[in-house]
């Protein structure tokens, strides 16, 4: 599955890629089925929910973004851009750690978890193909975004180590 996501040239950043942007706002929103799209303040904004295994469980929002920075000189990367391989077992490809392979990991889990019945929270998702050129609309979305929320979740950032995550 990540690798249908990260052949998708979701480039924000030059104009050239809007049916990109679409195409992996909705491989996202597939993937969490029933999510919503908007497209009101710029480039699309999936809004979905996966929902908690037992009733009244809080929610957190969970956010990542499917756009990626521009691949620069081809000639520079071991393997073409957006065809994604695997070596030494590391995914190699645009977005694959910012931010299309985080947030997909942060999916899976949720959605695996909630087919086992062992989701304790309801998961918000909400992702936007802005973050690469500073773009607000996933602010503006939320700002009109009614409810609770115990906490967000974001996966978009630097490992201290293997095993410990910066925020």
């Amino acid at each position: 599955e990540l690798s249908e996501l990260l052949r998708i040239e979701s480039v924000s950043s030059d104009g050239a890629h809007l049916v990109e942007l679409r195409e992996a706002a909705q491989w996202i929103a597939g993937l969490i089925g029933g999510a919503g799209i908007t497209e009101e303040q710029g480039n699309p904004v999936v809004d979905g929910l996966i929902e908690a295994s037992r009733p009244g469980a809080p929610t957190v929002i969970a956010y990542g973004h499917y756009d990626v920075q521009a691949p620069g000189p081809l000639e520079l990367w071991t393997s073409p851009p957006f065809e994604p391989e695997v070596r030494d077992g590391h995914v190699y490809g645009r977005g694959a750690c910012d931010d299309k392979g985080n947030f997909y990991a942060l999916l899976r889990a949720a959605l695996d978890l909630a087919e086992a019945g062992e989701l304790g929270v309801n998961v918000r998702v909400l992702a936007d193909g802005e973050e690469e050129v500073g773009g607000h609309s996933v602010i503006h979305h939320l700002a009109g975004v009614e409810g609770d929320f115990a906490a967000a979740v974001i996966f978009d950032g630097l490992m201290v180590n293997a095993r410990q995550p910066a925020f």
